[in-house]
């Protein structure tokens, strides 16, 4: 989440996901040391090892759970998710193709809540499910294992995020592409935030000359299968196949929930345009966005006439408006970066500040980014590596890159660059980058 969420984004994304949270049994504050510590506890395993691959830095206490049998709630969930979500889906489909009227947008204002919690939860579990089978399947691995073989095992995963790029590298209709991935977004739970379908394609020249190719990391990850399996003893074969399935489908399953959060998120920013366009047709509002400066609640007060006026509204935008400070960059301050997809790899780095300039990145170079979104698709098209300062192993980063088996770090704070011209060296296996001659 944006640390200084509009109004509206609070009142509407972060009182739903923590809603979303108390359900799942996480109460506590700050979320994410809390949702860590859940899913250490549900899944047995060290926190230490969770808050890594949730790109959260280390803690004093960082103690070993008990080893856990796979959550039967994972079983429930499995059973349950794919309903749900196409429930959600289709929430959101029906908002998309609405014709807007006051009574339809105090229908809609009244399902954004419930719908939104759902949608929340349903991320949440899967999130929780796929951090907590692949630190169960580290756990599973011998200590001899080499590390490559950990991250090769997830390698080649199709994934939506993983699909959004592999259409625009497949050439795909601009109006095609839209059409299907338009309700993605560079900051989605920020809802005052454009999704794709509102602003210009990412330019892409249609080659990828980087190193994002998706049918050699699926091959690695089929041998990286094969050479685990046989390395096992034939009373630990059937248990490590199991948690391999479970790692990989676990993944895949909240990569398809997050995109379902996403079109959710993109029926509530178009639910509150639709509320806008009635506060400029008489006066009460002067933009579109201004909307995303009042509170849910607010909101419905306007729309029902409790604030009928210019007066009522403009001077709550001025002073949120004025008083609004954008956040400053998180850096995130993990102990290690978090290495999730590729091989090691030497080469000539380049820091790109803004999806704007990925036009200026060389071919095959590093790319030393701040973070990464659906609006940054070229950059995999193009990079031979990727480092990232934010992300963790389920953020979009990491899906793309681990399906095209890209070089890339994630929650690494900047590499010093030395003066004299040098190379970085990225080592995802063993989480770790440096600068060499």
């Amino acid at each position: 989440m944006n640390p200084s969420p509009t109004p509206f984004t609070h009142s509407v994304v972060c009182v739903t996901l923590t809603a979303a949270l108390k359900q799942l049994g996480v109460e506590t504050t700050p979320i994410d040391d809390a949702f860590a510590a859940h899913v250490a506890a549900t899944w047995g395993q060290p926190l230490g090892r969770i808050r890594h691959l949730l790109g959260l830095p280390a803690t004093a206490d960082e103690h070993n759970g008990p080893r856990a049998k796979t959550p039967k709630a994972l079983a429930d969930l499995t059973t349950a998710g794919p309903a749900q979500q196409e429930r959600l889906r289709q929430w959101a489909q029906r908002i998309y193709g609405l014709p807007w009227t006051q009574a339809q947008i105090l229908q809609v204002m009244e399902e954004i809540e419930p719908y939104m919690t759902a949608a929340w939860l349903e991320e949440r579990r899967w999130a929780a499910a796929a951090v907590g089978s692949y630190a169960a399947l580290l756990d599973r691995l011998p200590p001899s294992t080499d590390p490559g073989l950990a991250l090769d095992l997830v390698a080649g995963l199709r994934t939506p995020d993983a699909e959004l790029v592999a259409d625009l590298a497949a050439g795909a209709p601009d109006e095609a592409w839209r059409a299907r991935w338009g309700h993605r977004g560079a900051a989605e739970a920020e809802l005052a935030t454009p999704r794709l379908r509102e602003v210009a394609l990412p330019a892409v020249d249609g080659a990828v000359m980087g190193g994002w190719q998706p049918a050699a990391a699926e091959q690695r990850r089929r041998e990286a299968e094969a050479t685990v399996l046989g390395r096992a003893g034939l009373l630990q074969r059937s248990g490590l196949r199991k948690a391999i399935e479970t790692a990989q489908r676990t993944l895949v399953a909240h990569n398809e929930a997050r995109d379902t959060l996403a079109h959710v998120l993109a029926a509530a920013r178009t639910w509150a345009l639709a509320a806008a366009a009635e506060g400029l047709r008489d006066g009460r509002l002067d933009h579109a966005d201004d909307i995303f400066w009042l509170e849910l609640e607010e909101i419905k007060q306007m729309m029902t006439g409790e604030w009928h006026s210019r007066g009522h509204v403009q001077p709550l935008i001025v002073e949120r408006r004025a008083a609004h400070r954008r956040p400053e960059e998180v850096v995130t301050a993990a102990t290690a970066p978090l290495g999730v997809a590729g091989s090691a790899l030497t080469a000539a780095a380049a820091a790109v500040a803004c999806r704007e300039s990925l036009g200026h990145l060389p071919a095959g170079h590093i790319a030393i980014v701040p973070q990464t979104g659906p609006d940054w698709a070229p950059l995999f098209l193009r990079a031979g590596g990727i480092v990232c300062r934010s992300g963790d192993y389920l953020c979009f980063t990491a899906a793309v890159a681990r399906y095209g088996g890209l070089p890339t770090l994630v929650a690494a704070a900047d590499p010093t660059m030395p003066r004299t011209t040098a190379r970085l060296r990225l080592d995802p296996p063993r989480h770790a980058l440096e600068w060499v001659p």
